[in-house]
């Protein structure tokens, strides 16, 4: 993070092409890494200061696509680490536009790489205090246990909101239609 506070100073029109190079990255993950460092050619920075903001970017994002952080969070995250509130809006509004595609292809790069076990998911409701505000939020957590290729089991967390949960319920009922039609 420290890292990602030190290209606040730089110009916005290099970050936002950086962030776009990294989230059309994310989303496409038949890209090769041969492609992405060619669609960075486009930004205007050094080489090597280039290549840093965008590894600095894709390890933002996937955090982000990890804890599926809603728009606002991201965007509160980015002021904090010294981004003006115009380029964070802006940066939020991509996150905003391309979360669903992120999240999705984090978690196939998952499934690709290890072999899927179990599922369990819980369901929560945020309760106020004095530092956080907001309460009455519903969330559910998903806890996916896979075996590594190495055969460790690991488990891996995210938070997603009820909707989001939907749509990803939606996505593995299409998965299963599909499989049992082809079985």
């Amino acid at each position: 993070m420290s890292e990602l506070r030190s290209h606040n100073t730089l110009e916005e029109p290099e970050l936002l092409k950086v962030a776009t190079v990294c989230f059309e990255y994310l989303n496409n993950t038949s890209l090769e890494p041969s492609d992405f460092h060619s669609s960075l050619n486009q930004v205007q920075l050094s080489p090597k200061l280039k290549q840093k903001v965008a590894r600095n970017f894709l390890l933002f994002f996937k955090f982000a696509g990890k804890k599926v952080l809603p728009k606002e969070r991201l965007e509160e995250d980015l002021k904090n680490l010294g981004f003006t509130e115009d380029l964070a809006g802006k940066i939020g509004a991509m996150w905003e536009s391309k979360r669903t595609e992120v999240v999705k292809a984090i978690l196939s790069e998952v499934g690709a790489s290890h072999e899927l076990i179990d599922v369990e998911w819980k369901f929560g409701v945020t309760v106020g205090n004095k530092l956080v505000e907001d309460k009455g939020e519903s969330f559910i957590q998903i806890k996916l246990i896979v075996v590594e290729p190495n055969g460790k089991h690991k488990e891996i967390y995210f938070e997603v909101t009820p909707r989001q949960f939907y749509e990803l319920y939606g996505e593995i009922e299409k998965v299963k239609t599909i499989m049992e039609i082809h079985s």
